[in-house]
């Protein structure tokens, strides 16, 4: 087995070579999805010399709410090549490279490897740097879903939620880190298949967010209102912070809970959440019988947009 441990102690200021990439996917679940594009920056001294980009076929239909948060159609995808014929190539750009990119650690790296031990007939042993834990520890009072962050950042591109978009946001942000804290040292870590590693580190997923799977979810039966409804959240929103997230609840008559009991009717979970005692308490309560429903950011604001909220 390959040392745990293995990693590269580095200051800011001497990471300016690298690969940002992004992945696009079909579900939440790196387990279970597939990918439908793959893109990535080569970066060198800090500037972008060269990108990857491609479209990719998945085997099954794109489902609606991906549609809905990245663009991508099940029209653009349909002359696209197959993962097995886009995969090589994307491999091959990034080689040996340091990867770079946002909640890399707990999903991209996950299902890219997924993919390319099944096609390529290899594990992803690459160096990387996950922004999303850098951003915490380096700037802990801003938000850190990628968009929000850039935001904050003062980090700008036309399109978010498309992999090459979100590799060039990763990297930009990744740069500005580095221009405020240039002597702060990180560690970048060999990536490290789940399947290969040891039950210690398997269990700590304290330094790892996590994706859900879609079974957790339920969709509210006959309720289509948040009004009257107590109201619990966890996790990070694409859609905002938890102070915007609280403002939109409220307004539509939702009833603000800090935490999740038998009076609480929806347990909301963000697109980028760690475990949660909150998650764990609403799942104990279902099983005891209670009424209250677990569901995803996708489905909040379905009920924002019902009441026009977002519009206000």
């Amino acid at each position: 087995m390959r040392d745990m441990t293995e990693s590269i102690k580095i200051p800011l200021s001497k990471c300016d070579t690298f690969i940002s990439f992004d992945l696009e996917s079909t579900g939440r679940s790196y387990k279970t999805c597939e990918i439908i594009e793959v893109a990535a920056m080569r970066i060198e001294h800090g500037a972008v010399i060269d990108t990857f980009q491609a479209l990719v076929k998945p085997t099954d239909m794109i489902p609606q709410e991906i549609t809905e948060l990245t663009g991508i159609t099940n029209s653009m995808v349909s002359d696209s090549p197959s993962i097995d014929k886009a995969l090589p190539d994307f491999v091959k750009f990034i080689g040996d490279g340091l990867l770079l990119g946002h909640n890399i650690s707990s999903y991209d790296l996950h299902l890219l490897n997924r993919y390319t031990e099944l096609v390529c007939g290899k594990s992803i042993s690459n160096f990387y740097i996950d922004t999303l834990p850098l951003s915490k520890k380096l700037f802990p009072e801003y938000p850190h879903s990628l968009a929000a962050f850039a935001d904050c950042c003062g980090v700008c591109v036309e399109t978010s939620h498309r992999a090459l978009a979100d590799s060039e946001l990763a990297y930009r942000c990744f740069l500005h880190m580095m221009g405020c804290f240039p002597d702060f040292c990180i560690k970048a870590k060999k990536f490290i298949p789940m399947n290969q590693r040891g039950n210690a580190e398997s269990q700590n997923s304290s330094d790892y967010f996590i994706k859900l799977p879609d079974s957790i979810y339920q969709h509210p039966d006959g309720t289509d209102t948040l009004l009257g409804k107590g109201v619990c959240v966890t996790g990070e929103f694409k859609g905002g912070n938890r102070e915007v997230i609280k403002q939109l609840i409220t307004r539509n008559g939702g009833i603000w809970k800090t935490k999740v009991s038998n009076r609480t009717d929806f347990l909301v979970i963000g697109s980028l959440v760690e475990p949660s005692s909150k998650i764990e308490k609403a799942l104990s309560i279902q099983k005891q019988g209670g009424k209250i429903s677990i569901i995803s950011e996708h489905d909040l604001f379905k009920f924002l947009l019902k009441e026009g909220a977002t519009n206000e």
